[in-house]
């Protein structure tokens, strides 16, 4: 028997009396638009599942009434169980965009040398085609996003990182990092606070 005819033979078993398949069928017949509703209510569902909540419904409830379909999809609803088809097209996940994809590439390397708004900002000028260099705007190489990021730093503040990567820091010579560690030790925060004020 098809799963709809099982889950109304189910509740034609709790709620009213024992009965066998073929009257189920019989009775399918007579009312194929009701059976056809049933049908596709519980599309994608596994029978399981839906047995399940009937007869939690049943043992809680105890009344003469059988729950109608909108009842039982919202107690699947409640406990977090939906269609196949429905799952499927709620785990569709978004593909990061290159920008992000470059960030996280830069962070797990160690060759971040911006700040991660950047990555963002220059994709959007790769975008809108801001670096003539860039063969495809729509999924730059890393070698060319790189030299975006250089070109883009130039601009705003004449150098082309914003700060040492990990691995600049780890290539240093013991002289750079010390010269390097007591920069960031004179860094003054008021200079900046004041241009944010």
């Amino acid at each position: 028997m098809e799963q709809h005819l099982e889950i109304y033979k189910h509740l034609e078993e709790l709620y009213h009396a024992d009965t066998t398949d073929e009257a189920i069928l019989q009775y399918a017949e007579k009312n194929q638009a009701k059976m056809q509703a049933w049908k596709e209510a519980f599309e994608g569902y596994y029978l399981h599942d839906v047995l399940n909540v009937i007869d939690e419904y049943f043992a809680k409830k105890n009344n003469r009434t059988p729950p109608r379909i909108p009842q039982i999809i919202a107690m699947l609803n409640a406990q977090n169980i939906h269609a196949e088809n429905e799952v499927h097209e709620k785990r569709e996940i978004p593909q990061p965009t290159f920008g992000v994809k470059f960030a996280h590439q830069d962070a797990e390397t160690g060759d971040m040398n911006w700040l991660v708004p950047e990555y963002q900002e220059v994709e959007y000028l790769i975008r809108r085609d801001y670096f003539p260099f860039v063969q495809n705007i729509y999924n730059p190489t890393y070698d060319e996003f790189r030299a975006c990021m250089e070109r883009h730093s130039m601009d705003i503040r004449g150098t082309e990182h914003h700060f040492p990567s990990a691995n600049d820091i780890n290539r240093m010579t013991a002289e750079q990092r010390a010269e390097f560690e007591q920069a960031a030790r004179n860094f003054d925060l008021s200079s900046i606070i004041k241009r944010l004020n």
